[in-house]
């Protein structure tokens, strides 16, 4: 099954990119994977409902309608790692091709991103960085694949 990470903004600080780059290197060996961005709306100008508005426009650019799509968001269901990890077994069993998820940028995500999305997924109801929920989101796909391998990562 392929993932794609689509998020609002690249990382720009260096640690995060280097632990973002590291994770998709690691998930290559189990699965196709690629992050794909688009340039967040600047916060100074706009209101929120306008950068929420432009970045929906730009998102739904980079989707298909029939691609299964989750979105990160405070309120969706929490897993844990096994769980996850499991969820994406399950995907791979029923013949799932590909996943998109979606993280949003400072303000989140549009409501009709989010309502449109098959999956809502949450790692908490804390908020966090979109460079640091796609380092976190790496880390949780590479540690789901090295519990489904029976492999000695996840402890």
């Amino acid at each position: 099954m392929k993932i794609r990470i689509l998020t609002v903004g690249k990382p720009e600080n260096p640690q995060f990119k280097a632990a973002i780059d590291m994770y998709l290197k690691r998930i290559k060996h189990y699965t196709a994977i690629e992050m794909d961005f688009i340039k967040p709306e600047k916060i100074a100008k706009l209101s929120e409902s306008e950068i929420l508005e432009r970045e929906k426009i730009k998102l739904e650019k980079k989707l298909s309608p029939t691609e299964y799509t989750i979105v990160m968001d405070k309120g969706g269901k929490q897993f844990s790692s096994i769980e996850f990890a499991n969820w994406i077994q399950v995907q791979q069993n029923n013949g799932r091709q590909s996943v998109t998820i979606i993280i949003g940028g400072p303000h989140g995500l549009a409501p009709e991103i989010v309502s449109k999305a098959e999956q809502k997924v949450s790692f908490s109801k804390m908020t966090f960085p979109h460079e640091l929920a796609a380092v976190m989101l790496l880390e949780q796909i590479y540690r789901a694949h090295t519990i489904l391998r029976g492999e000695k990562y996840h402890k």
